[in-house]
C-alpha cells in the first residue's frame, strides 16, 4: 500500500517545482527618477510592489542633468522619470524603448515656516533677502527658476540677492531650516514633505511649467517590468498621487 503512493507522491513533488518555476520572476528595477519627485514615487512604490511582490523598486534620486549624464555613462537602468528638457536629448539619441507623459511640475518659493521675510515673489527683491538656487547645470529646476527671474521686472535685484547654488531641492530646503537662507525656487512635493517650511506660490504669469514623462532606457535588463511599471506611474491612479501632492494634469 505504501510503496503504491510513492509515484503519486513523487508526481505530486515533481508537479509542485514545475509550477514553482512557472511563477514570476524576482525582478529588481533600478528607477532613476528627478529629487523632486521622490514624495510621489515613493507612495507609487508602495502601491506597486503591493500588487506585484515579486518586483522590488531601487529609486536612485538625484538632479535630472546628473541622472542622465548617469544613465548614459554607466550603460544603465530600466527605468527613467525627469524633465522633459532632460528627456528630450535622450531620445534624440535613441536611447529610450518607450515614453509615457504622466504629469506637469511647477515651482513654488519654499520659506521657513511662520516667518515673515518672504511672503511673497515681490519680496524675493527686498534689500538683504538671501536666496537659493538649485544649479541650473544639475537639475531642471535651476533652469526653470532663472527663466522665472528673467521674467520678472525685478530680475537684476533678485538675481543679486542669490546668494547659495544647491546640488539638489533637498539641501536648499535643509538650508531654510538652518536658517542660512530666506527662500529658494523649488518644486512643491518636497516642501509638503519637509517638516518647518511652507510655500508661496508664484505668479502664473511668471512661472514656467515643465512636463513629466517617465521612461524605459535601452540599457534595461528588464524590459517586460519596467514598462510595466511605467504604465503603471503613467496610469490614472499613478497620475492622482502625483496631483495631491501639487504637480497639474499634463495637456
Amino acid at each position: 500500500m505504501t510503496k503504491k503512493l510513492y509515484p503519486l507522491i513523487s508526481l505530486i513533488f515533481i508537479i509542485s517545482i514545475a509550477l514553482a518555476s512557472c511563477g514570476p520572476k524576482d525582478v529588481t528595477l533600478e528607477v532613476y527618477a528627478g529629487d523632486a519627485l521622490r514624495a510621489p514615487l515613493t507612495q507609487i512604490k508602495a502601491s506597486y510592489e503591493e500588487q506585484n511582490p515579486h518586483v522590488t523598486i531601487n529609486y536612485n534620486f538625484a538632479a535630472s542633468k546628473v541622472l542622465a549624464e548617469t544613465i548614459r555613462t554607466l550603460e544603465q537602468g530600466d527605468v527613467a522619470m525627469m524633465g522633459n528638457s532632460a528627456i528630450a536629448p535622450m531620445n534624440e539619441e535613441k536611447l529610450l524603448l518607450a515614453i509615457y507623459p504622466v504629469t506637469v511640475q511647477v515651482a513654488v518659493i519654499a520659506v521657513k515656516e511662520g516667518g515673515d521675510t518672504v511672503t511673497s515673489w515681490d519680496d524675493l527683491s527686498k534689500e538683504g533677502v538671501r536666496i537659493a538656487l538649485v544649479n541650473p547645470e544639475m537639475s531642471a529646476i535651476g533652469i526653470l527658476a532663472n527663466k522665472m527671474i528673467a521674467k520678472s521686472p525685478d530680475a537684476d535685484v533678485i538675481k543679486g540677492n542669490v546668494v547659495r547654488l544647491t546640488s539638489d531641492i533637498t539641501e536648499a530646503l535643509e538650508l531654510i531650516n538652518a536658517g542660512e537662507i530666506d527662500a529658494a525656487i523649488v518644486m512643491p512635493s518636497l516642501v509638503l514633505k519637509t517638516e518647518g517650511v511652507t510655500s508661496i506660490e508664484i505668479p502664473d504669469e511668471l512661472n514656467v511649467k515643465i512636463p513629466l514623462s517617465i521612461t524605459v532606457p535601452i540599457y534595461t535588463t528588464n524590459e517586460e517590468e519596467a514598462k510595466s511599471f511605467a504604465e503603471f506611474v503613467a496610469s490614472d491612479a499613478g497620475k492622482q498621487v502625483f496631483y495631491n501632492m501639487g504637480f497639474e494634469p499634463i495637456e
